[in-house]
């Protein structure tokens, strides 16, 4: 069985795009989201926008701390560049181990 290994300079660092600001100092439309947590406003005024503050929660939270952190050792627009690289890590290792998790459970050989 190879292991695929993808190691943290393997990752190319994401484009960012205009929707990242709006989500870290949040926009008029995200704010909606942090003032209606679980989405009661959208169920009794049919007003029809997805609910999903905790992923916003989670991205605004991340990325107005760990950059800050980073400035200690790295530049300030290195430091945003190595927290995306870090969170796109993160994720990787998550969404492998849950494929992992399922295969052990399933008894599937790929």
């Amino acid at each position: 069985m190879e292991i695929y290994r993808i190691h943290f300079y393997d990752i190319i660092p994401p484009p960012f795009d205009g929707d990242m600001a709006g989500g870290i100092v949040p926009a008029k439309d995200v704010q909606k989201i942090f003032e209606d947590t679980f989405g009661f406003n959208s169920i009794l005024t049919e007003e029809k926008h997805p609910n999903r503050f905790f992923a916003h929660l989670f991205f605004r939270d991340y990325f107005q701390k760990i950059p800050i952190f980073l400035q200690n050792f790295t530049s300030p627009i290195e430091s945003i560049y190595i927290s995306a690289t870090f969170a796109k890590k993160i994720k990787i290792a998550h969404v492998s181990f849950l494929s992992k998790k399922h295969k052990a459970k399933t008894g599937e050989n790929v």
